[in-house]
């Protein structure tokens, strides 16, 4: 197993890597696995995103 380097500082382009390689994982994982479908995984993955869409929307109008 890979050893994760917790030292130092982030990059919000390392993070945003990590988190992607991360979900990218666990999803081909849980359907490989037979624990979901891939047609589950992207009706659950289209409906968060809009929910997410909408939630940066609301952020980005407080913010100007």
């Amino acid at each position: 197993m890979a050893a994760w380097d917790l030292e130092g500082d982030f990059t919000l382009d390392e993070l945003t890597v990590s988190t992607l390689a991360t979900a990218d994982a666990l999803a081909k994982l849980l359907i490989k696995k037979g624990i979901i479908t891939q047609e589950e995984f992207i009706v659950q993955l289209f409906g968060d995103r809009n929910k997410y869409r909408g939630m940066l929307q609301k952020l980005r109008a407080k913010a100007n």
